[in-house]
């Protein structure tokens, strides 16, 4: 048997270059799903570090008595109220539109990109509005990972904002921390039943809704195109399989002459077919681990204008692997049996009269 698939140079050079379109093709797919995941991931974390898991919303932006205790729920670990207003901030020459959020902060807190945008200023001036100029001590700056918050937004004390203003009880809403964040969805329908109909109450998942469908479709586009390009990988065994009845007829009329029944001879080219494919799946497994790798280390930097984010980020899913390496070892399996059942062997007497 050994013999039909052969030790012939050229056969070893077709069966690499079969493991390897499939290898190939496996880890693009595994590194396109690692590249979305790893999307999703940062922008989760970033997201659920600078907004609460629930937001609760005052409709006239004042704060009323009871509410706080209406929010409590077992999970619930902490309300926040904050209260968001806009302003320029200029120092040195430069101007940019901010958003104020006046949290429970001790002290100012500045977006670690606008910071570097204006010069790691000490201290800068506030426009309110046209009557209004505040100075405003930069003590700490923050990061969220997200450019869009961390070139926007400055975090002072509720009070501190409260007295700027000059509205005594302002108030946007809170902010609900829980034990879960993926319970937000559950908590934000059962606070909507209890709240008064006029306050709004949504939750880290609705808010950002827009991001995580277009994730999840350009996920689902990857699994298929790519998965297309497994299985077009995997078309390159009927060629292989071919081959080897065309070249080998001498050899597989020797075995046929021994005894070797269609059935089996059948199953020993799915075999082979079936080998391949796990060869290349699990070269195309280990490839696409190293590519991940190289990527985690910073290999894509991103303009972080466009993507919010500095680095390509990944996050590579060993289960996600296996399931794809399951499948193109499937794949090849499949083509392999069924090109073996449309293959004609022939019979002893032509095969021995063949080409060796």
């Amino acid at each position: 048997m050994q013999n039909i698939f052969g030790k012939d140079r050229s056969f070893r050079g077709m069966h690499f270059f079969i493991i390897l379109g499939i290898s190939m093709s496996v880890a693009a797919l595994l590194v396109a799903i690692s590249v979305v995941n790893g999307f999703r991931k940062e922008y989760t974390r970033a997201l659920l570090d600078f907004n609460a898991d629930v937001i609760v919303l005052m409709p006239h932006e004042k704060e009323e008595a009871g509410i706080v205790e209406l929010l409590k729920k077992e999970e619930v670990l902490s309300i926040q109220p904050f209260f968001y207003r806009e302003a320029l901030v200029v120092h040195k020459g430069k101007i940019k539109g901010v958003v104020l959020k006046g949290t429970e902060v001790e002290t100012p807190k500045m977006g670690s990109a606008l910071y570097e945008f204006l010069g790691k200023p000490d201290q800068v001036r506030l426009m309110l509005n046209y009557e209004s100029q505040k100075t405003l001590p930069i003590a700490e700056t923050f990061s969220v990972g997200l450019y869009e918050y961390d070139s926007q937004f400055i975090q002072v004390p509720l009070k501190l904002l409260r007295t700027w203003t000059g509205e005594k009880e302002g108030l946007t809403g809170f902010e609900l921390k829980l034990s879960d964040p993926y319970l937000a969805e559950r908590v934000a329908k059962e606070l909507k039943k209890n709240l008064p109909p006029e306050m709004g109450v949504t939750h880290w998942a609705e808010l950002n809704s827009d991001i995580f469908r277009a994730l999840a479709m350009e996920k689902g586009l990857f699994q298929i195109l790519l998965g297309m390009l497994v299985f077009v990988a995997s078309l390159n065994l009927v060629t292989a399989l071919l081959l080897q009845v065309f070249y080998k007829r001498r050899a597989i009329g020797i075995v046929q002459a021994l005894g070797l029944s269609q059935k089996r001879l059948r199953r020993a080219f799915s075999s082979y077919g079936l080998r391949l494919g796990i060869a290349g799946s699990l070269l195309g497994l280990g490839l696409a681990y190293g590519i991940c790798l190289g990527l985690e280390s910073g290999w894509v930097p991103l303009d972080e204008t466009i993507y919010f984010i500095p680095r390509l980020p990944v996050d590579f899913q060993w289960g996600w692997g296996g399931i794809t390496a399951l499948l193109a070892v499937g794949m090849g399996w499949f083509v392999a049996w069924w090109a073996s059942r449309q293959i004609s062997f022939g019979n002893i007497r032509e095969n021995l009269h063949g080409p060796a």
